[in-house]
């Protein structure tokens, strides 16, 4: 079964809401996925599926082009998405425990994970 649509969020994550640099979307976090959402038009939705397990921590590049997204467990993993095509495109498997915080560099050319 595939996720359709959903509404709303339980806001237990700090900073689990992003505003895409173009203000036409949203970015959230949704248990194990990432939510994109059209401001306009809500039932505009895009899943980003590619975690197994909470996500923790997510954020969009400076220029919109990427965004990125940690998790918790054993797999505790970042994974880069092309926001474009909303696809993932690279998987960082640093972590052990959990990410706790993702930052993208002023220029966007480095990418800032900090782990529990």
């Amino acid at each position: 079964m595939e996720l359709d649509h959903s509404i709303g969020f339980s806001g237990a994550v700090v900073q689990s809401v992003n505003l895409h640099p173009q203000l036409k979307e949203y970015v959230l976090i949704a248990g194990s996925s990432i939510v994109v959402r059209d401001i306009l038009d809500p039932h505009n939705q895009h899943f980003l599926t590619a975690h197994d397990d909470q996500v923790t921590c997510l954020a969009v590049s400076n220029g919109g082009s990427m965004l990125a997204t940690g998790q918790r467990g054993e797999n505790s993993d970042v994974v880069i998405w092309d926001f474009a095509n909303k696809k993932a495109v690279y998987r960082l498997s640093e972590h052990d425990h959990e990410v706790t915080n993702l930052s993208f560099s002023s220029d966007d050319r480095l990418l800032l994970s900090t782990g529990n």
